[in-house]
């Protein structure tokens, strides 16, 4: 249903408000630059710092902007709440959810089993688990992922964990039919090479027909054509990571001509040497 690339994307703040006309012009963007889908409300989209309304809004916005399926992060550290409002936005019409692994509480795996089974009771729509201990401390196991992708409708991975080797295990663990997604631009081939779909990607903000191509090529049975395009624009993978994401990505958006620089606290704007990094980046690739 998502496709090869799936585009985290940036949430545009003008003076400290969501900027939604701005949201429209980049979720189109996204779309006619190699997005099959596009992920609203993630990580990447500083969905902690926003409002349960500046939320609803923001999906509800992209959701009639765009005609490709659409994901939104509803998850959290609290079941409830990550119960409630996955309902709340079902009814917006959105194609699935990612939920996160639940951070700061530190559960043990049979908690984080019954955190995802209670949000996938909460809609009929897919839902995509978001294993990335880097930020949530907690990695989902193998065992419980197995055991969730048995639920009926628990039909994503998006694997952020950088371990090759529990990939594996769960790919070798699940049925056919559960789709394992990259959750890191770096590893999207790797990753490929073991069984994954495709990415949810950051980069794909700026390159999305590269990334695109690069995955296409590798189905296509294209090895070494995916590889040369992987090792081209690794670079831009690294790069967009010289401080916590998003706010290189929105800099280097801002730089391709739409209104993203801003952050909300506690992310700060990027440092002068960080954004030299970027501005030569996107040079190298013709992009400014």
């Amino acid at each position: 249903m998502f496709g090869r690339v799936m585009t985290a994307m940036v949430t545009p703040f003008k003076g400290s408000e969501v900027n939604y006309k701005e949201a429209e012009k980049i979720a189109k963007f996204l779309v006619n630059n190699g997005s099959d889908s596009l992920l609203i409300c993630g990580s990447t989209g500083e969905n902690p710092t926003m409002t349960k309304e500046e939320k609803i809004k923001l999906i509800s916005t992209v959701r009639n902007a765009v005609d490709v399926p659409i994901m939104a992060g509803t998850g959290s550290f609290n079941t409830a709440e990550s119960v409630e409002f996955t309902k709340e936005v079902d009814k917006i019409g959105v194609d699935g959810f990612l939920i996160v692994t639940p951070y700061y509480n530190k559960p043990n795996q049979e908690g984080i089993f019954q955190h995802f089974k209670m949000v996938a009771e909460s809609t009929d729509k897919p839902i995509m688990l978001y294993n990335i201990p880097g930020r949530t401390v907690k990695e989902i196991s193998v065992d419980t992922i197995v055991r969730l992708s048995k639920l009926p409708n628990v039909s994503y991975l998006k694997a952020a964990c950088g371990n090759l080797a529990n990939i594996s295990l769960t790919k070798n663990q699940t049925d056919e039919d559960f789709i394992i997604y990259s959750g890191d631009d770096g590893l999207t081939l790797p990753m490929l090479s073991i069984g994954a779909r495709g990415v949810v990607s950051v980069a794909s903000a700026i390159i999305g027909k590269e990334i695109n191509q690069m995955i296409a090529e590798f189905q296509a049975g294209n090895a070494k054509k995916a590889q040369e395009l992987h090792l081209e624009y690794f670079d831009v993978f690294k790069d967009l990571f010289c401080d916590t994401n998003p706010v290189p990505v929105k800099y280097a958006l801002s730089k391709l001509g739409f209104d993203t620089e801003e952050v909300r606290l506690p992310m700060v704007e990027l440092e002068p040497s960080s954004k030299k990094i970027i501005d030569d980046m996107l040079k190298r690739h013709n992009l400014i």
